[in-house]
This record gives structure tokens, C-alpha cells and sequence, in this order.
């Protein structure tokens, strides 16, 4: 929109203060794009199934496991021409329209994942191609697949790698992951019983409020990727004869990964082990969900409920014996 008022490009720097009053006073707002297709819980199920994961978090033995096998992990797409999800349009208007590359649908997978440690496994993506192999390349983890897609015999692979040292010893792992198709097979269940891996699975639709890094790790992740992959169609996208965007090459891509992961810190990881109550130094209101501007109060609301409930019901199961009366 800079021509459109008259700003010269080259040089221009404003303060976040001069940004707001321009956006105000030209009736301009910024506009973000969103997905239409999330599964979404009424309020009520989501407080039910915070606390229901609260309750088996709670019970879970973690002492059998060492925390370097324990995992926490999740899929994302890596769009090879990932537009921006925000943009400044006039006040108003109903649809927005963002310029792209033409490559917006065509994607790699990507596993991020962390020990319960506090460190970082290296990510493995997934591409098309027929190699079928996983190979390292630096220090990303790369996968040649028909589809480049999580599938289950893509999970299996990633699982007997990341989890090698625990097959081979008599210790059990721990995978805490969401509740994709590809998870809840009984044939993924059958795999994962004969490794001695158990898993913690969060709910559909609760992801995004328990799952550790779609909390607090996902999403700096993938600003990091956008401004990995915005700088390279600013800067150095290269065009065919035809005078269209050529594909970005997967080496590109897994330098971009590469860069966008290195960029998670040490305190981040930290951070998203106790919003996702993974780390027991911290209570449960120390979580994300309990710290949610909406349904934090209503969970903790509900939690207070339930204790005073308890307190009854042990007080009802005292013997006329045990009470005294103090007058």
C-alpha cells in the first residue's frame, strides 16, 4: 500500500507510536488470515477435558521414565510459499486479498519435538520422493516419502530413531502427542506396546490449549520459518523464462528449519514444559490453560468446586466416633 500513499520504500523506518496514529488516521486496520476448518469444543467440554487431563497428569508415574525418554512431539506443514498472515487494509472491508507465489499448496512436513529434559531433537522432514530412507543433513533429519505426509509408517520410522537407546535397554519411553487418526490405531498402539513406549494423547479439539508445543514453541518456530521464507521472496526468489516463481529446492527448506529452530531457546522450551504441565516443579495453575484469559477463571472456578465437593464427601464418611462436638 506504499505508493498507494505516497511512501517512498527504500529507507522508510517509523516508531510502533507513528504506526498506530497513521493506521487511525488513514482508517486502516491490520487484518490477519485465519483457518475456517479448526475443530472447536463448547466452553464447557474444554473445562471438563482440562481438568480430566489435569486429574491423569496428575496420577501419571513419571518416575519410571527418564526424561530423555520422554517425548513431547507434533507435526506442522512447512509451506514452501508461505505468505504472510497479516496485512493493513481499509477499515471495513469484508475481503482481503494477499498477494502469494503460487506455492502456497505445496508443502513439507516437519516432526518438531522435545525431551522432557528441556532439549531439543532435531526436526525431520518430511518431502516427496521414493528414497524411503532417513538421511541427516545439517543436522536436519530429511525423509523421501510418496506423500509428504506423517504417515504411520513415517511416525513408526521417526519413532525407532528417536527412541533407539530405549528399545535397545530395559527403561520405557513416554510419547505425549495429540489425538491424530494416524496415533489412535490399534495397529500404532500394537507398535508402540512392543517398544515399551506408552504415550499421553490430548484430545481433539484441545491442542492448541494442553499440548505442549502448540503452546509455546510452535508458533515462534513458524514466525521464524516466515521470515525465513519472506526474506527469500523479497530478496532472492528466482523467476523462470515464463516469468514465474521457480520452487524453492528442499535444501533451501531445510536451511530455512534449520535456521527456525536454532532460534528456539533453552528458556522457551522451559516455558512451554510448564504451560503444557509437563514440568512438576510448577502447579496446574501455573499452566496455559489455567492462565487463559477466558476459560482460566471458569477451570479454576470449577476446580475450587470440586475440592470443596471432596472435603463433603470425606467429611461424610467420618463415624459418629470421630466427631466431637466443641461447645
Amino acid at each position: 500500500m506504499a505508493p498507494q500513499f505516497d511512501i517512498a520504500p527504500k529507507d522508510f523506518k517509523a516508531s510502533q507510536h507513528w504506526l498506530d496514529n497513521f493506521l487511525q488516521q488513514s482508517e486502516l486496520s491490520l487484518r490477519r488470515s485465519i483457518d475456517t476448518t479448526l475443530f472447536r469444543l463448547e466452553d464447557t467440554q474444554v473445562i471438563k477435558q482440562a481438568l480430566a487431563f489435569k486429574s491423569f497428569i496428575d496420577d501419571a508415574d513419571f518416575s519410571k521414565y527418564s526424561l530423555s525418554n520422554m517425548i513431547a512431539m507434533d507435526e506442522t506443514a512447512v509451506f514452501m510459499g508461505q505468505s504472510p498472515q497479516t496485512t493493513i487494509e481499509q477499515r471495513g472491508t469484508s475481503l482481503v486479498y494477499i498477494p502469494s507465489t503460487a506455492y502456497e499448496s505445496a508443502c513439507v512436513s516437519c516432526i518438531l519435538a522435545i525431551h522432557l529434559d528441556g532439549t531439543k531433537i532435531p526436526p525431520l522432514i518430511i518431502s516427496k520422493g521414493k528414497k524411503e530412507k532417513i538421511k541427516r543433513v545439517l543436522s536436519i533429519f530429511i525423509l523421501e516419502t510418496e506423500k509428504a505426509w506423517a504417515t504411520q509408517a513415517v511416525i513408526r520410522k521417526w519413532v525407532d530413531l528417536m527412541l533407539l537407546l530405549v528399545m535397545r535397554g530395559s527403561q520405557r519411553g513416554l510419547l505425549i502427542w495429540d489425538a491424530a487418526s494416524t496415533h489412535r490405531t490399534k495397529d500404532m498402539k500394537t507398535f508402540l506396546h512392543e517398544r515399551k513406549i506408552d504415550q499421553i494423547m490430548i484430545p481433539a479439539g484441545m491442542p492448541a490449549y494442553l499440548q505442549t508445543l502448540d503452546i509455546a514453541i510452535s508458533k515462534p518456530f513458524k514466525d521464524n520459518l516466515r521470515m525465513e521464507i519472506n526474506d527469500y521472496i523479497e530478496n532472492r526468489m528466482e523467476r523462470n523464462q515464463c516469468g514465474n516463481f521457480v520452487k524453492p529446492k528442499l535444501q533451501l527448506v531445510v536451511t530455512w528449519v534449520k535456521n527456525s529452530w536454532e532460534k528456539i531457546t533453552d528458556s522457551c522450551i522451559a516455558n512451554a514444559l510448564r504451560a503444557g504441565y509437563l514440568d512438576k516443579k510448577y502447579s496446574f495453575k501455573d499452566s496455559a490453560i489455567a492462565k487463559h484469559e477466558r476459560f482460566g477463571p471458569l477451570i479454576l472456578k470449577e476446580m475450587e468446586s470440586q475440592e470443596i465437593h471432596q472435603e463433603i464427601q470425606e467429611l461424610d464418611c467420618y463415624n459418629d466416633d470421630d466427631m466431637i462436638v466443641i461447645e
